[in-house]
């Protein structure tokens, strides 16, 4: 039996002037031919103009890491998106 599990952040969806990054737990198990999967949503990045916001489940530890990755994937998201436009580009 083979487990892994890993921790990452999503991709960045703007609306409304507001950029949203999902950070999600993923578990894989492998046992011989069989396969068993979650995804599970742990936090949320959403930032705005000149403001972040991390939202956690208080249960799940969030690595400092991700965290970093999810904030420039939204600020990356808000910088490549015109204010008047919805949606990624």
């Amino acid at each position: 039996m083979r487990e892994e599990t890993v921790v990452e952040a999503g991709e960045a969806r703007v609306a409304a002037g507001r950029a949203i990054v999902p950070i999600v737990r993923t578990q894989t198990i492998v046992a011989g031919p069989g396969l068993f999967l979650t995804a599970e949503l742990i936090g949320l990045v959403i930032a705005g103009e000149g403001w972040v916001r991390l939202f956690s489940c208080g249960v799940a530890e969030v690595p400092d890491d991700i965290v970093a990755r999810a904030v420039g994937r939204a600020r990356e998201a808000l910088s490549v998106t015109s204010p008047g436009q919805h949606g990624r580009k």
